[in-house]
Parts: C-alpha cells; sequence; structure tokens
C-alpha cells in the first residue's frame, strides 16, 4: 500500500511539473519545477509526510529501496540533463557540474522537505520557498527571466 501511495504521489508530482511553463528561464523554470517536491501547500505537505514515510520503510525494504532508488535515480538525471543543456556561463563565472550540481540540488530539497515536515518549528513555507531560491541564485547568477 505504501509503495501504491508513494507511486501516486510521484505521478501526481509529474503531472504538475510537465505543466509548467519553462518559457521564463532556466533559474524560475529549476526553481517552479523543485517547488512541487516542497510542502509548500496542504497537497504537497501530504505528500511529502507520504513520501518520508515510504523513504523510512525503504531503508529495511529491499522492494521500497529499488523503488527509492529509480525514483531517485530519474529525478537526479531529469536535473542533470537541465543544467547540462544550459549554456556555458559567462567568462569569469564557475562552470556548472551538472551530476554534482544535481545532487546538490536534490539534497537541499530533500533537507528542506525534511525540516519542514518533521521539525515543530519549521519555518514557514515562504522561508523555505526564498532558500530555495538563493541557493539557485548562486548556482544561475544573473538569470533573471
Amino acid at each position: 500500500m505504501l509503495a501504491f501511495a508513494f507511486r501516486q504521489v510521484v505521478a501526481r508530482t509529474r503531472t504538475r511539473v510537465s505543466g509548467l511553463n519553462a518559457s521564463a528561464g532556466p533559474r524560475h523554470a529549476l526553481g517552479a519545477a523543485l517547488r512541487q517536491l516542497l510542502p509548500l501547500d496542504t497537497q504537497r505537505l501530504a505528500e511529502c509526510r507520504v513520501y518520508l514515510a515510504f523513504a523510512a520503510r525503504a531503508t529495511t525494504s529491499p522492494a521500497l529501496a529499488a523503488i527509492q532508488n529509480a525514483t531517485l535515480a530519474a529525478i537526479h538525471e531529469e536535473l542533470r540533463q537541465t543544467l547540462a543543456s544550459l549554456p556555458a556561463p559567462p567568462y569569469g563565472r564557475p562552470a556548472l557540474h551538472p551530476a554534482q550540481d544535481a545532487r546538490l540540488l536534490l539534497a537541499l530539497i530533500d533537507d528542506l522537505m525534511f525540516d519542514a515536515v518533521t521539525a515543530p518549528t519549521a519555518p514557514p513555507s515562504a522561508d523555505t520557498a526564498q532558500a530555495l531560491d538563493s541557493y539557485l541564485e548562486r548556482l544561475l547568477p544573473g538569470d533573471t527571466h
């Protein structure tokens, strides 16, 4: 049942992400997609709770771990491809490292989500979104679209 609930969460999230407008610029598009993984409203909070329950059970269940690994690998690969498709930064700015930067983005999202769901005094969702925006500004400075 947990695997079914997790697959439903993944499907709903993918549907929301596929409906986003990518024409607003890379940083905006990436931020909008990553926000779908954060508990910024009631629906996403419920989805994040399912994700955390699933992830906890995946640590002791090989079948759930396989689903978890495949899901994370797919998200990582989509992020890596997105970052790899961006134009080279202007001279003087550090180059992106798509695989490493995708991993760091996933780590950031997981931490922000975990803190927002599990901490009794978690920052408001606006602070969570601002933390993501701050990191994306560092990763993709100057992308104002």
